[in-house]
């Protein structure tokens, strides 16, 4: 989860990890008397539009001012229907696939006056990056290089198949593939490796491919607003998402997956509440009420008390994404 707080004077709070808040002040904060309602909402309160916007990006930390969800939870939004390593090792050998045949695929819709390497799937593949650079440009960079090794390669086949295999014979290799990555990803990864979802409907559970039926992964029905950025960007995210979960495992940027480990969990007990993935914390608290669930997000309490004391005071700015 990606936390931020604006400074003021002679204060200031600083997220330190997943469930500790660090906070430094050289001035004695005073209890709060009125507790900003809009600590957890999605919206800002500012009555002018222009200026609501700019806090927008600024408390988001927005990658792209034509974005309206942040970096951590579009990774978040990704991580919380692939928990199971099983079903992340099927989906780093899958999404590969998906993108290879793909390229292969759009590589015979080739492009008039241009050379061979230059046909749909080269634009395809630049569309890809430039997505995933919305989200987050230094994973994008690796990204890119293995974007560029499949189209590479996809590229070679083409090339070397002209000799040996009819057009056709192409076309039916390339969606035979295309097809068996589908089935390693979405039916076995998410149906039979991934644990079930909760979704908070009289205790009723679902595959993860409801990331896929309820519109998530083109940021549909969120709670929140999105741009076409957005949708764009979730739709995109699986080979960043797959980059930054092996440069966690290796313990690279650490804190962005910590920041995406608590927004994750958060996600998960939305869904278990009945409530959106990123609505406000207010409609999941009514959520959980109306279903006698729970909430376990003790993240939620620490910021709450911590910056309902700051606040008061002008030391701090109550805007920061849950």
């Amino acid at each position: 989860m990606h936390t931020r707080v604006n400074q003021q004077n002679n204060g200031q709070i600083k997220f330190v990890g997943p469930d500790v808040m660090d906070t430094t002040s050289s001035k004695k904060a005073e209890p709060a008397n009125n507790a900003s309602a809009s600590i957890y909402s999605k919206t800002p309160t500012s009555p002018s539009s222009e200026v609501a916007l700019s806090q927008r990006r600024d408390c988001y930390h927005l990658p792209r001012p034509s974005m309206a969800i942040s970096r951590t939870d579009h990774l978040a939004l990704y991580a919380a229907f692939h928990q199971a390593d099983s079903n992340r090792i099927a989906h780093l050998i899958g999404v590969p696939g998906v993108l290879l045949s793909g390229t292969m695929l759009a590589s015979l819709v080739e492009i008039p006056a241009m050379p061979l390497s230059m046909h749909l799937g080269t634009l395809l593949v630049i569309s890809l990056c430039l997505a995933n650079a919305c989200v987050d440009k230094q994973a994008t960079a690796i990204v890119s290089l293995v974007m560029g090794a499949l189209l590479h390669a996809a590229n070679t086949l083409r090339t070397l198949s002209k000799d040996s295999m009819p057009f056709w014979g192409f076309a039916l290799a390339s969606l035979a593939l295309h097809g068996l990555s589908w089935l390693l990803t979405a039916k076995l990864g998410h149906e039979v490796l991934e644990a079930p979802v909760k979704t908070g409907k009289q205790g009723q559970q679902e595959d993860s491919n409801l990331y896929f039926r309820r519109g998530y992964y083109v940021g549909s029905n969120l709670g929140t607003k999105t741009t076409v950025v957005d949708r764009i960007a979730q739709f995109c995210i699986s080979p960043l998402a797959l980059v930054l979960d092996c440069a966690w495992q290796w313990g690279f940027r650490s804190e962005l997956g910590d920041k995406v480990s608590v927004q994750k969990n958060i996600i998960i007990e939305r869904l278990a509440a009945g409530a959106s993935p990123l609505g406000s914390f207010e409609v999941l608290s009514a959520a959980c009420k109306r279903k006698g669930v729970a909430l376990r997000v003790s993240l939620h309490e620490t910021m709450q008390s911590t910056i309902a004391q700051k606040t008061e005071n002008g030391m701090a700015q109550p805007g920061f994404l849950i």
